[in-house]
């Protein structure tokens, strides 16, 4: 008998074209990630997603996202300027 394959939880940081067009299309294809959470300090572009995916929770602030959702692992959008 399988055991049932176990999804890991996955976070999109940052709501931009790349992660739009490319990383979260990727994992929601997927059938061994699951996204849990996106993050954006634009809340329309937060309220705007979460329209079109109702089953994903989203934030505006990075440590409200880390608390709630403990992810396995993130996906970071954002430039790389941004990156610290």
């Amino acid at each position: 008998m399988m055991k049932p394959r176990v999804k890991l939880k996955v976070g999109v940081i940052g709501l931009g074209g790349q992660a739009l067009g490319d990383h979260i299309p990727a994992i929601q294809e997927s059938m061994d990630v699951e996204l849990s959470g996106v993050v954006d300090i634009n809340r329309k572009k937060v309220q705007d997603f979460l329209k079109e995916n109702k089953k994903v929770k989203g934030y505006n602030n990075f440590d409200d996202f880390l608390k709630e959702q403990k992810p396995d692992f993130i996906v970071l959008a954002v430039p790389h300027c941004l990156h610290c």
